[in-house]
């Protein structure tokens, strides 16, 4: 590049100069994305190689123009100022002949910007020029962003770590080579303590030799380790920390050193205890409560030696009432963290006591050999118990009615040695003189009137305080299609336990309670149907149980169509269950009343077919829809032929008169291939579900609902 080929542009403006168009480098700057230019202080314009035009991004860009149009046009804006004042600078006097850079970004003709380095050669500034190269540095700058970028997040990481986590670095022998601030403050060794030491520098103890030995084991292979680890600090105290151990690994993939991150846990892990505590111990007392007693004695029952027993002894305070009326509750509450000292000392190292609710209590032992040697423990019991309490400066005499029970004579689980200890203590409460004041569990207790009364008394207060509640177990056509549910009442007590019906129906039935427990049942069944058609679910046939008693009421019917008209439902998607029991003598007044349901649009059903007084003259006379296999055959399928010949002639004969057939209790899946291959209708049983509660058969429908 000549002096005289730029005085020799014609009039200093549109020139079709040739300075760049010959040049030998022209492919190389094209490659290194580098443009030359020159500036020619006199007019202002700026010259530019077709390099330079061709990386700026605009293919008619003119080689010659005014140098304020370049950087208002081609400069990005927020660079504009900068570039406009070193353009300025080169008019002003005294400037030393040298080379200078800027660095702007342009923005090219498809929108996008670049950064471009721009190196200004000064020599010939005395001769009113400026020439100087552009080089695209966009690549260099993107990636020394993302580099920043990086650093800058792993700054972030590093001081989040630190603030966080303890970290520590360690050789592959397992000494420490790197230890952070938090670490150095929660283990309160100093980093000069810490740092060459070996990681056992912290160790509590609490964990056994094979714990480290297995985690040694997984990173020496290159493994991530993660568990939660006790350390003790210098001062002794310990905490939990939860540990993520990772391995190094150089080129050759071996290890060469580790980072352990750890996270103080120790206030979780307390809470965790505590939340346990809570719940497996009752929160007056301190005892265990019904869960943890179900356990432990679910585990003695597990582990009972040949010749040992175990026993469970159930009682309460007969004058806690007398306490609690005359003295007030606090009292009350008094007494009963008395007794719970009490019971403390008084029990062995192998047993457990605890309390059930209100005054009930519990001691389990799982090594009693005899019944007389129970009958000493509850004796022994009473004698330790017959201290006066002091409550309120009043001294009190507290006597106990004790109930025992064994296993395995008296019962294999949990729920029946509770069951029948409840059932000696209540014996025993009522024959306190004859017995005194314990019982130890008979059979025949089972049938006593006092084990009724029990009941009686219960359910008075379960009808009112709202303790029954429904489950439902689901109807299965053949095709596996879900058509409906039976609604089954359960009683849950306020301990939590739940109460089957076989155990207080008949006492309901005795009593009189049965009629308002089946109004019950009949309008939350009912009400729920409403529920879920408002819901817009697929419409379900309701099974219905209706009892011998309850049927029995002149106004059952009136009260049946009531209910259903109350909440508009379509009679046909109620199924009444009609057990064999109604329909024993035969009586018109039973047979109008199913005639009225049925001519209303109910779908009857005999339910338990085959169990009392089974008679063809029931299929003939009344007018069911559906027939009901009672478990008691399907259970026997697989190994009885007779069971076999009775369910396909059952099958056979309700179809012939225009019955369908509802197996209850299918269990397996060779039970349901042989009522399969008999044409049986519908299916009920825990093969495909058993009761469950509200939520879940909710659950059910909406999963139809959204197949469909």
């Amino acid at each position: 590049m000549s002096n005289k080929t730029f005085r020799n542009l014609e009039n200093n403006t549109n020139h079709n100069s040739s300075l760049f168009n010959a040049s030998a480098y022209s492919e190389s700057l094209r490659i290194s994305k580098i443009g030359m230019w020159e500036y020619d202080l006199q007019t202002g314009y700026l010259h530019l190689s077709e390099e330079l035009i061709e990386m700026l991004g605009y293919p008619d860009m003119p080689k010659v123009l005014p140098i304020t149009t370049y950087i208002n046009n081609y400069v990005y804006e927020e660079d504009r100022k900068s570039v406009i004042m070193q353009a300025s600078s080169l008019f002003e006097g005294n400037v030393e002949p040298r080379l200078v850079e800027n660095e702007y970004r342009i923005i090219r003709q498809d929108g996008s910007l670049i950064h471009v380095l721009v190196k200004a050669n000064l020599h010939y500034i005395n001769e009113q020029r400026v020439t100087g190269i552009t080089q695209d540095i966009t690549a260099l700058r993107e990636t020394q962003i993302q580099l920043d970028d990086t650093l800058r997040h792993l700054a972030d990481m590093k001081y989040a770590l630190d603030e966080s986590t303890l970290v520590t670095f360690t050789d592959i022998h397992g000494n420490i080579t790197y230890v952070n601030d938090l670490f150095c403050k929660i283990s309160g060794y100093s980093r000069n303590e810490l740092v060459g030491s070996p990681h056992t520098m912290t160790n509590s103890g609490y964990h056994p030799k094979s714990f480290f030995n297995e985690m040694w084991k997984i990173i020496r292979n290159g493994s991530i380790w993660r568990g939660e680890i006790l350390n003790k600090k210098k001062n002794g105290e310990l905490y939990w920390v939860d540990t993520t151990i990772v391995p190094f690994l150089d080129k050759e993939g071996k290890v060469y050193q580790y980072t352990a991150i750890r996270t103080d846990i120790t206030s979780r892990k307390e809470a965790e205890l505590k939340i346990s505590h809570m719940a497996y111990h009752d929160s007056l007392t301190g005892l265990p409560n019904r869960r943890f007693l179900t356990d432990r004695i679910s585990e003695m029952l597990m582990n009972r030696e040949s010749d040992h027993l175990v026993t469970v002894i159930l009682f309460d305070l007969d004058n806690f009432k007398y306490i609690n009326d005359h003295f007030g509750h606090q009292a009350g509450d008094d007494l009963l963290k008395i007794v719970s000292n009490r019971l403390q000392q008084f029990v062995l190292p192998h047993e457990v006591i605890g309390r059930l609710g209100g005054d009930e209590f519990v001691l389990a032992t799982p090594n009693v050999t005899s019944k007389q040697e129970l009958m000493s423990r509850c004796k022994a019991l009473i004698d330790y118990m017959n201290e006066p309490y002091v409550i309120e400066n009043q001294s009190h005499y507290i006597s106990l009615s004790i109930g025992a029970t064994f296993s395995p004579e008296q019962g294999n689980t949990v729920k029946e040695l509770l069951k029948n200890a409840d059932l000696a203590m209540y014996e025993s409460k009522a024959n306190k003189s004859r017995n005194n004041g314990f019982r130890i569990f008979e059979s025949d207790l089972l049938f006593s009137p006092l084990n009724r009364f029990n009941i009686e008394s219960k359910l008075i207060n379960a009808m009112e305080h709202q303790e029954f509640t429904l489950h439902y177990q689901p109807k299965i056509e053949k095709d596996s299609q879900l058509v409906g549910f039976e609604a089954l009442i359960r009683w849950q007590t306020p301990d939590g336990q739940v109460i089957f019906p076989n155990e207080f129906i008949p006492v309901a039935e005795k009593n009189g309670m049965i009629n308002q427990i089946g109004s019950w049942v009949m309008k939350t069944a009912i009400r729920q149907i409403r529920e879920w058609l408002d819901m817009g679910l697929p419409p379900m046939v309701m099974g219905i149980n209706i009892s011998p008693k309850q049927f029995e009421q002149k106004d059952i019917v009136n009260q049946i169509i009531q209910t259903i008209e109350e909440h508009d439902i379509p009679p046909q998607l109620i199924e009444l269950e009609i057990t064999e029991g109604i329909l024993m003598d035969f009586q018109t007044e039973t047979i109008n009343k199913l005639k009225i349901l049925k001519d209303y649009g109910v779908q009857l059903a005999i339910d338990d077919f085959g169990t009392q007084y089974s008679s063809l003259s029931y299929l003939k006379n009344y007018p069911f829809d559906i027939l009901k296999i009672d478990r008691m055959f399907i259970k026997d399928i697989e190994s009885d032929p007779k069971a076999r010949a009775i369910i396909h002639l059952i099958i056979q004969l309700a179809h012939r008169l225009g019955m369908k057939v509802t197996a209850e209790g299918v269990e397996t899946e060779s039970q349901l291939k042989f009522l399969t291959e008999n044409f049986c209708d519908y299916f009920q049983g825990y093969y495909f579900s058993r009761p469950v509660e509200l939520w879940k058969i909710t659950e059910m429908l909406v999963k139809k609902k959204e197949a469909f």
